[in-house]
């Protein structure tokens, strides 16, 4: 049976940690770190605060135990976007009438969502490791930019523009790469004070942007859409651990549908309608974060990394490597 924490509970739990000792917050002139009390779970949160109406906030724990949250969404609630890096969560609403009562929120995945005035259960597992960044965000922040709100969605177009608008609940499916570098540059950001300021709010309008231009697409979109049935699914899973597993030499793509038994027009517009990225580009953006890591993590040379990636090319992955990642490799090693 999951334990269920109010507010009101969190507040208690924090005072009794920090009577123990613990240490439960820290501050700088624009970070907050929140560290959870030991007997609820290990981790904690960091809000990074950027100009006004708009902040990042770093979910980083593991709870020892499965929760439900009870919280309550006031009437000044911003528009959230939110990447999970890792862990699920399940929500209810209850007695809600303009969105679901029920859903869930997965690994991989990306939401955007505004909803004030609203109260919801959220169950969280235990033992599971949870990553999430989220982006907090004003319609006043938004209405700035000032112009080109006629080729939202509605529901984005009446949050900016008008005093009332709706409550909504908008997943976005798999996270893309573009989207995942973005992720990933936050999470490593190098610079400190004004520049990392200006570097974080950047990327975090970048994943606005591209979380925008997602909804945009998937509306216009959605007729052209495959229908997938639970095998079709299975069979793109195997096609995508098939090319993680052989990165270094891929199959080509007539050689992985017949592998994995789909014709190759369904297993090239499927893998994109399912992870958000074509099998190349999955493809490309594994070879690239795992030459990141071995250029990181070992002492092994450039020349090196690129074959063992599967580049016969060092020029070639230079290139790649730098437009992916923003840096040249030889630079990215000395880091």
């Amino acid at each position: 049976m999951l334990r269920v924490i109010t507010e009101a509970d969190w507040d208690e739990l924090y005072y009794e940690a920090e009577q123990r000792g613990e240490l439960v917050y820290s501050q700088t002139a624009s970070e907050s770190v929140n560290y959870l009390p030991s007997q609820i779970g290990n981790g904690g949160d960091c809000t990074i605060a950027l100009r006004d109406g708009i902040s990042i906030n770093i979910l980083n724990l593991e709870l020892l135990e499965s929760l439900r949250l009870d919280r309550y969404h006031e009437a000044s609630s911003p528009l959230i976007s939110k990447f999970y890096l890792t862990g699920n969560s399940r929500v209810l609403t209850p007695g809600t009438v303009d969105i679901k009562n029920e859903y869930e929120e997965i690994c991989g995945q990306n939401y955007l969502y505004y909803l004030p005035n609203i109260r919801e259960f959220e169950d969280w597992q235990g033992r599971e490791k949870v990553h999430v960044l989220m982006i907090y965000v004003s319609p006043s922040y938004l209405k700035s930019f000032n112009q080109g709100f006629e080729t939202l969605p509605q529901q984005l177009r009446l949050l900016i523009e008008e005093n009332s608008p709706q409550r909504f609940h908008q997943s976005l499916g798999y996270s893309t790469p573009v989207m995942r570098q973005a992720l990933q540059q936050i999470l490593d950001c190098p610079y400190q004070g004004f520049m990392r300021k200006m570097f974080l709010e950047s990327k975090a309008v970048e994943l606005l942007s591209l979380q925008f231009t997602a909804w945009t697409n998937e509306k216009s979109d959605s007729i052209q859409r495959l229908h997938l049935k639970k095998d079709d699914i299975e069979r793109l899973h195997q096609a995508k651990e098939l090319l993680s597993a052989n990165f270094h030499n891929p199959p080509s793509i007539l050689e992985l549908a017949r592998s994995v038994g789909i014709n190759d027009y369904k297993l090239k517009a499927g893998f994109r309608q399912v992870f958000g990225t074509t099998p190349f580009g999955y493809l490309r953006d594994l070879r690239l974060t795992t030459a990141q890591q071995l250029l990181r993590n070992t002492e092994i040379s450039i020349e090196q990394v690129s074959r063992t990636i599967g580049y016969k090319s060092r020029s070639k992955f230079t290139v790649a490597f730098q437009k992916k990642f923003g840096i040249n490799p030889k630079a990215f090693q000395k880091m």
